[in-house]
């Protein structure tokens, strides 16, 4: 592995989007980009902001990316009231965890690999 002096701000992109420039640039770590579970914790990042900054309520015009997500999966729901609420099943909750969780194992190997 290389040293460096680089700092996480330096990467482009935000949240985990950064941390994945950071870890394939300096720590020379490949990140399991093409896995079903990558997708899945991406998918959930997007999940996870409208609950964090919109209280859980979709609009149907500038939320359409997130509103796929909901559609295709059985353990999201939304639900059309003055403003369509998200509903996040407990399932959907733990398929998150295994997807994280597999990311996290997916990067330890490739860690103690090029170790």
């Amino acid at each position: 592995m290389t040293t460096t002096n680089c700092t996480l701000k330096e990467y482009s992109g935000l949240g985990i989007e950064r941390a994945k420039n950071y870890l394939r640039k300096v720590a020379e770590i490949e990140v399991p980009t093409g896995t079903v579970y990558w997708r899945k914790v991406v998918e959930a990042r997007d999940i996870r902001n409208i609950i964090a900054h919109n209280a859980g309520h979709l609009d149907e015009n500038s939320h359409s990316k997130q509103l796929r997500i909901v559609a295709s999966s059985l353990n999201l729901n939304s639900h059309q009231f003055a403003r369509v609420h998200l509903e996040v099943t407990q399932v959907y909750i733990f398929e998150i965890i295994e997807a994280m969780t597999s990311v996290a194992n997916e990067l330890w190997r490739n860690t103690t690999e090029n170790a």
